[in-house]
């Protein structure tokens, strides 16, 4: 059916019934007018625009004061749709808008979690020329802040975590609330001094290469000193910014040794000794990164934190050996072997330590030697048990105490 037929019928039911004349209704001149056109065949050569005009104004002369009649005509339901625009994506629930940084926040919140240190800062990525934003764990930036206070803010450990933050793409601010929470005052100052001076060097290449990332955009400062404004960054400024970042974090001074952290790694009293010397090599490892210092420091504790029994047979070869020596003189030593000393205690009526030194000065000296080392009466090399000058001394009538 043509529209022009559609058009006859909408008029039809929209003056049935009526009792005012033809042209006092505006919609009965406009469709006089487009019948017009029709019957003098010019109609299908007028634009589709224009054509859909009549329909619009027809539409609008329906009108009465403040109630307006809905039209039921197919052609004008075509004519509505097709020059309206296309419908966009629904708009997000509220949840959705929020940065994933303050998603993450707000659910560790709930679970109980302490996020005053840490303010809404978000990561920005781009795909297929849309932006959106990536959430950062809480739990990494939790383990930040742990490792600044433990190891320090140079320690290898926090500055490996440092590095893969600096994978995400974070805009100035955020790297600023999260210098503020993990560093310490001083600290703090001196990062964002280095900052400063890190973002001036790399805005000095951009202008030589024509590259349109200025200072104060690697910053965050003057114009874009707004959050809003630094996720609009083009996508090559997040790199430089995190470059930036790391940069000045490694600028830091070094922090010194934590070694009240160092002297809680002890070994258990049955825990195997190769297992405890990884964990200490994995404590040493976290804060100092110098390898050569690190050993040297780790062959001091890993007699100085040992057990006593593995302190008593590795003291012989403390200053001899290296930590692959310790470990393969301690294998042997578990809880079988130490339940032989406890017995071996408590058969001499002596404390286990006690009985290790005995035992180490005994190994140390050779008494347990075979053959003619010493002497089997008091245990002296040099002489044999007869003519122990110690023999003559004990009355042949004495008898030996149970």
């Amino acid at each position: 059916m043509s529209e022009v037929t559609y058009f006859i019928l909408y008029i039809l039911q929209h003056n049935k019934g009526r009792h005012q004349p033809f042209w006092s209704d505006p919609l009965n001149p406009i469709f006089c007018l487009y019948l017009l056109f029709f019957l003098a065949g010019t109609l299908r050569s007028l634009p589709v625009q224009v054509r859909l005009l009549f329909v619009l104004a027809a539409a609008g002369g329906a009108q009465r004061g403040a109630r307006v009649r809905q039209f039921s005509s197919p052609l004008l339901l075509l004519a509505k749709k097709s020059l309206d625009p296309p419908p966009g994506p629904p708009p997000p629930p509220p949840s959705e808008i929020m940065s994933p940084l303050q998603k993450a926040l707000k659910q560790a919140q709930r679970l109980g979690e302490v996020v005053s240190d840490f303010s809404f800062a978000f990561p920005v990525f781009e795909n297929n020329n849309q932006r959106f934003y990536e959430a950062l764990p809480f739990k990494q930036l939790k383990e930040l802040k742990i490792a600044c206070s433990q190891y320090g803010p140079t320690a290898p450990f926090t500055i490996a975590m440092i590095k893969s933050l600096g994978t995400q793409n974070l805009p100035p601010n955020d790297w600023k609330q999260i210098a503020r929470a993990c560093l310490s005052g001083g600290d703090y100052l001196l990062w964002k001094s280095e900052y400063a001076e890190q973002c001036a060097r790399i805005a000095d290449v951009n202008q030589q290469q024509g590259i349109q990332t200025s200072y104060e955009m690697l910053a965050g400062e003057g114009a874009f000193q707004a959050t809003n404004t630094q996720l609009n960054f083009l996508p090559g400024a997040y790199p430089q910014i995190s470059n930036a970042a790391r940069q000045a974090w490694k600028k830091l001074p070094n922090s010194s040794i934590k070694t009240e952290d160092l002297s809680k790694v002890r070994q258990g009293p049955d825990e195997p000794y190769q297992d405890f010397v990884a964990r200490l090599l994995d404590a040493i490892g976290k804060i100092m990164s110098d390898e050569k210092a690190g050993m040297v420091f780790a062959k001091q504790l890993a007699f100085e934190n040992a057990n006593s029994a593995c302190q008593a047979a590795l003291r012989p070869y403390r200053k001899k050996g290296d930590l692959s020596d310790f470990i393969r003189i301690c294998a042997d030593i578990g809880p079988s072997y130490m339940q032989g000393i406890a017995m071996a205690a408590a058969l001499q009526g002596k404390s286990i330590k006690e009985v290790l030194f005995q035992q180490q000065a005994k190994n140390k000296k050779g008494y347990q030697k075979s053959g003619n080392s010493g002497c089997f009466v008091c245990g002296q090399p040099g002489h044999r048990a007869a003519v122990c000058p110690q023999k003559r001394q004990i009355p042949a009538n004495t008898p030996n105490l149970c």
